[in-house]
């Protein structure tokens, strides 16, 4: 269990209006990487009241803020954060009909998981990618068979900016591949949303679907600290064909490549790892590298699908 020390600096007024408001706390253990250095404030939000009043104390001390999940898409900085971290921890998830209601917080797998056992189908393919529900819909995740983005039909939003809740349908989101308009505006912040699934008498092919995927995965990714996919696959084709990022770095010769204690995965060229001690500079080095040989042997910039901060 992880200790924190609670801030006790009457002056910002934190005392008062935020009990559970952390100082100098490791973000190491809130990234899949273990990468990263102290940030100044850190604060747990298991309400959205809570998270109103972490953001709007941010905003009034002029203290930037980063909106953490699961921490499974994120690459913290060996210096810390100047800043507030707040970590969102609302995670309720309501079966109604053929529809799931879910909170920011809540755990894509379990999600799945409840889905499967309420018989609803429609999202088994997510099962395996880790990280919450709040990730995943700011980041449109998926696969070629399942984008989280095509099942939903509304979500409630909190913009940090105007200080009110708003509700989105789901052309609001103004989803495509890994991106959606969260993502281009960090001060909305995704509170709960609503899943539009399919009621089926049997879900046995769903299961199997999932065994199915976890085999693949397993083959096919390396184990270890990594977040997954460093690079989106590229939309510019190479001669005239689509190719993916891990294919053009494995083309580069990099696969196995290590600089400190990062490396670029021998099974899959677009997962880096954490070898065991590596600091966000040997990460953000061996990113570099990448990018810059595959620019160099294909004339295709790649972009970060994590998020660096």
């Amino acid at each position: 269990m992880i200790k924190m020390k609670k801030v006790k600096d009457k002056e910002s007024g934190l005392s008062k209006m935020l009990l559970n408001m952390q100082k100098k706390i490791s973000l190491k253990n809130f990234s899949s990487f273990k990468i990263g250095g102290n940030t100044k404030y850190f604060y747990e939000a298991k309400t959205v009241l809570g998270l109103k009043k972490a953001l709007n104390w941010a905003k009034k001390s002029k203290i930037k803020y980063f909106i953490l999940g699961g921490g499974s898409n994120v690459l913290f900085s060996d210096d810390g954060f100047d800043g507030l971290i707040v970590k969102l921890n609302f995670n309720k998830i309501k079966v109604s009909g053929e529809k799931i209601h879910v909170e920011s917080g809540a755990n894509l797998g379990l999600v799945v998981a409840t889905a499967l056992k309420n018989k609803l189908a429609g999202i088994e393919d997510l099962s395996g990618i880790p990280g919450t529900i709040g990730g995943a819909i700011r980041g449109n995740a998926g696969i070629k068979t399942c984008w989280i983005g095509d099942k939903i039909e509304s979500a409630k939003i909190f913009d940090a900016a105007q200080n009110k809740i708003i509700t989105f349908r789901k052309k609001d989101f103004k989803f495509s591949y890994r991106e959606s308009v969260l993502k281009k505006h960090k001060n909305l912040i995704l509170l709960n949303a609503i899943l539009k699934l399919k009621r089926v008498k049997d879900v046995s092919p769903a299961t199997s679907q999932i065994k199915e995927l976890a085999l693949k995965r397993a083959k096919s990714q390396p184990k270890g600290l990594s977040c997954g996919c460093i690079f989106m696959n590229p939309t510019k084709k190479y001669k005239g064909k689509p190719v993916s990022a891990g294919e053009l770095i494995d083309k580069t010769g990099l696969k196995g490549k290590r600089l400190g204690n990062a490396e670029i995965s021998n099974i899959h060229a677009n997962f880096f790892v954490n070898k065991g001690n590596a600091s966000s500079k040997d990460m953000l080095a061996l990113i570099s590298l990448a990018k810059s040989e595959v620019y160099k042997k294909f004339k295709i910039r790649l972009v970060e699908e994590i998020e660096i901060v």
